[in-house]
């Protein structure tokens, strides 16, 4: 991703659809998401941990809307083909 520039329009186009739809904050978004000071290993480590924080509030945001645990959501997931980390 890094590589082809893929990461910054990720964080483009996130801010993009916040500040279209007016659903989120898209300045304090900015600042959680861009982590252009940071290269190399440090900057994709910081990328997954990003990833790994917004994934768990899906997976919340879904239990919460079907009324069940969250390692419920997490096991239906595993059972669909998606790897559990």
């Amino acid at each position: 991703m890094i590589a082809n520039d893929l990461d910054k329009k990720l964080v483009d186009r996130t801010i993009e659809l916040a500040k279209r739809t007016g659903k989120f904050g898209w300045k304090k978004l900015r600042v959680a998401l861009d982590s252009s000071p940071l290269e190399g290993a440090g900057r994709v480590e910081d990328t997954w941990n990003l990833i790994g924080r917004a994934m768990s509030k899906v997976v919340n945001a879904v239990s919460l809307a079907l009324g069940v645990e969250s390692a419920q959501v997490i096991d239906q997931g595993a059972a669909n083909g998606f790897e559990r980390r």
